[in-house]
């Protein structure tokens, strides 16, 4: 007959635990910044983006001040690239 001092115990594998809070973590971080916040960083990329939203008020009503504008005078036109020959006719053909 034997003494039982102690009962084995089940060890507790945390990896997978820590990978499921990890990505519970990591949705609760998505969805909160997602849906949640304002999206304010168009204003830090482009502090000028403001002047887009206040173009019916530099042109006004008139479509023909963009014309006189002399900004607009000033660009450029210039031709489109040619793209020139793209790939073989046959890409399952041998190439020799």
């Amino acid at each position: 007959m034997a003494i039982i001092v102690k009962e084995p115990t089940e060890k507790i594998n945390w990896f997978p635990i820590s990978i499921g809070a990890f990505a519970l973590v990591f949705v609760g971080i998505t969805v909160y910044f997602l849906f949640f916040t304002s999206a304010p960083l168009i204003e830090r990329v482009d502090p000028n983006a403001q002047n887009a939203q206040n173009f019916e008020e530099i042109v006004g009503h008139d479509p023909t001040a963009i014309d006189s504008d002399p900004s607009f005078r000033s660009l450029e036109k210039r031709p489109n690239p040619e793209t020139g020959v793209l790939g073989r006719p046959n890409p399952f053909a041998p190439a020799f």
